[in-house]
This record gives C-alpha cells, sequence and structure tokens, in this order.
C-alpha cells in the first residue's frame, strides 16, 4: 500500500509541476545586485531551481529569498552551498530547500503544490 501511496503521490507532482513549468510568472522582485549573487551562487550547480515566497509577488515588500532546488546531491552541502555562495555576494537573507525529484515525499508533494514558482534556471 505505501508503494501505491508514493507512486500516486508522485503522479500528482509531476502533474503540478508540469502545470507550473509552463506558466509564466513575470512578478520576480529581484534587483540587480541579488539576481548577480544568485548567478554566482548557482554556477555549476546541476539542477532546475526556482524562486518562491513572497519575491514571487510583485505587491508585496521586503521578505528573504526562498530557493526551491530540484537535485539528487546531498541536501545539506548543496543548499550551504548556495547560501554561503549567495551571502558572499549580497547580504541578504536567502532559505534554500533542497527536493530530490526521484525521493519525493507525499508531504513534500503537497508542499510545493501550494507554491507559485517562478523558474529561475533549468538543470545545467
Amino acid at each position: 500500500m505505501r508503494g501505491m501511496t508514493k507512486a500516486i503521490c508522485r503522479r500528482q507532482f509531476l502533474l503540478a509541476f508540469r502545470i507550473i513549468r509552463h506558466e509564466t510568472v513575470s512578478g520576480m522582485r529581484l534587483d540587480p545586485e541579488e539576481r548577480e549573487a544568485l548567478d554566482a551562487a548557482l554556477e555549476g550547480v546541476d539542477a532546475r531551481v526556482f524562486l518562491f515566497g513572497s519575491r514571487t509577488d510583485p505587491d508585496a515588500a521586503g521578505g528573504d529569498i526562498d530557493l526551491l532546488v530540484f537535485s539528487e546531491a546531498d541536501p545539506h552541502r548543496l543548499a550551504r552551498r548556495i547560501a554561503t555562495r549567495f551571502f558572499a555576494r549580497c547580504e541578504e537573507r536567502i532559505d534554500v530547500m533542497i527536493v530530490d525529484p526521484a525521493a519525493i515525499t507525499p508531504e513534500q508533494a503537497a508542499f510545493i503544490a501550494t507554491l507559485n514558482l517562478v523558474p529561475l534556471r533549468p538543470a545545467a
């Protein structure tokens, strides 16, 4: 039964991801310094990366930078690497969430389905 639940969850996630991936969202509140810092932080990272949270709302103010990274790499090392590289160039708060697309949990899929994701870059 657990395998069946995982398969259903993965199918729902893939369907939601396909819909989100094709949605074009123009609102992304990042200034040039933040964009450059993100580019530097993500250099050499082979992953799909999305912005989510308040920075995807053009009418909101402030807020940290929230990234969702789909990667099979070690999540702790990759999150620390991205955050450290970003902070070296820009002293803005950043949260990095790493999700292994091959091992997504039902909880992760449910959370991701609630997000407004703005693609920052496809896998390298």
